[in-house]
């Protein structure tokens, strides 16, 4: 069966894709700014477990983007991938993407992390306003 996707699902695919290169780009040359448009600095959130038996870490976005900056300089030619990505229009203002990602340094993988991004329409524009991490490895 073949899936038909909406102009407004296309867009945002697009987009993904564009935001998925600009990780690529940022893994490679340590600079975070074009990823950063990404983020809704009113709303942006993050939530991370790190195993079972903890309580889940909390970052506004000026802990979580001071985070991903301190992150990329240091996996500076690492290469970050978006494995079994699945994207989901909830309605015109809001999406969800779901993946794995998974960072491999020099051949090898240093992590894996289920990830769930909300993303919201803003003022026209998509922006990430919530993520959600869950270290796996």
């Amino acid at each position: 069966m073949t899936e038909v996707i909406s102009n407004v699902e296309q867009t945002f695919y697009n987009l993904h894709d564009n935001y998925v290169s600009l990780w690529e780009e940022a893994m490679g040359n340590g600079q975070t700014q074009k990823v950063e448009e990404f983020y809704d600095e009113k709303s942006y959130k993050v939530t991370v477990f790190t195993n079972e038996n903890a309580e889940p870490l909390l970052f506004n976005y000026k802990q979580s983007i001071d985070g991903l900056r301190q992150s990329v300089k240091a996996l500076i030619g690492a290469e970050k991938r978006f494995e079994n990505r699945v994207v989901r229009l909830k309605n015109e203002f809001y999406s969800y993407v779901f993946y794995e990602m998974v960072i491999l340094q020099e051949n090898k993988e240093i992590t894996r992390i289920f990830t769930t991004e909300e993303w919201k329409k803003i003022d026209g524009n998509w922006k990430i306003s919530n993520e959600v991490n869950t270290i796996i490895k």
